[in-house]
Order: C-alpha cells, then structure tokens, then sequence
C-alpha cells in the first residue's frame, strides 16, 4: 500500500484531512459489501464536514489554470453536467 500512503501523505502536505481518502477492494461479486463500504465512507465524509479548502465549485488550483467553469456557465465538454 505504498502508493495509498504517499497520497495520505500528499493530502495532508496539501491541508485535506487524509481521512478524505480510503481504498478498499471490493468485488464485483460483492454488491452488498460495496453498498456498505460507500455508505460507510460517505458517513464518514459527512462526518467530516465540508473541505475546509473548496472555496467555489471548481479547487483554486483549477481556477488558475483556467478550468474553473462559474456555476451556471456551460463548459465545451459535453459530459460535463453543472450542479
């Protein structure tokens, strides 16, 4: 799991609590163990709170490289899907 820990670590270098982050290995055999691993983690998200560092829709790091697309705007993606 060396590849988990270097980004727990790039998380928490960033300011995101790492426990933002989870891998678990699920098979596509088990749909009622992957229904409880996704509702037990986004518990623990809501638990969490709001990231302390969204500041809009789009991370401020995007917005300086210009993927920043304001609300209500329509990007030239046509999967992109606005909230």
């Amino acid at each position: 799991m060396a590849r988990a820990d270097a980004i727990r670590i790039a998380l928490e270098t960033s300011g995101v609590d790492p426990e933002r982050f989870s891998i678990e290995w699920v098979s596509s055999a088990e749909a009622p163990r992957f229904a409880e691993v996704v509702t037990a983690f986004t518990e623990k998200i809501r638990a969490l709170g709001p990231n302390p560092l969204r500041q809009t829709k789009a991370a401020p790091h995007n917005a300086q490289r210009g993927f920043a697309i304001p609300a209500g705007e329509k990007s030239g993606y046509a999967g992109y899907k606005s909230a």
